[in-house]
């Protein structure tokens, strides 16, 4: 009998390129979201040191000098623009995450489905073939058992 062959077997590896190629997306895209999440953990690290020295330098009885605290002024909005711009982008990256997921998701359902088809078709083969040899062995046994009815009987 024929080696068994998948008839599907070009779809399925193309389904598993596919698959590979969007966890291969999927993992630069999480690296971007954790890349981001980093970046604005640090913007608001720096935002809270900016402000504990501005509040310690006021509570050491450092003068209040109007230039010094318009620099400050400008430094927190600054770091607030950063941040407000950091989780923006956090967001989209997230978003695109999640986006990637779902198309990871479904490339993985479509090579489950031709693996699982695939399985079956073979199941099938194998069943034909125990079917087949099984036949086989009934054939050479009966003929064995009329031999030796037929040399018996003379």
């Amino acid at each position: 009998m024929k080696k068994f062959k998948f008839k599907l077997e070009s779809v399925h590896n193309v389904r598993e390129l596919r698959e590979e190629k969007e966890q291969s997306v999927f993992a630069r895209l999480q690296k971007e979201v954790t890349a981001a999440e980093e970046r604005l953990e640090e913007i608001h690290r720096r935002r809270v040191e900016a402000m504990d020295t501005y509040v310690s330098d006021l509570a050491g009885g450092k003068s209040a000098d109007p230039s010094e605290m318009d620099l400050h002024a400008k430094h927190f909005a600054s770091l607030e623009k950063l941040r407000i711009e950091a989780e923006r982008d956090l967001e989209e990256k997230r978003f695109a995450c999640r986006e990637q997921a779902g198309q990871l998701s479904a490339a993985a359902r479509e090579v489950k489905v031709t693996g699982k088809l695939r399985e079956k078709q073979k199941a099938l083969y194998d069943q034909e073939l125990a079917k087949r040899e099984q036949n086989a062995v009934d054939e050479i046994t009966s003929a064995k058992y009329a031999r030796i009815a037929g040399e018996n009987n003379s």
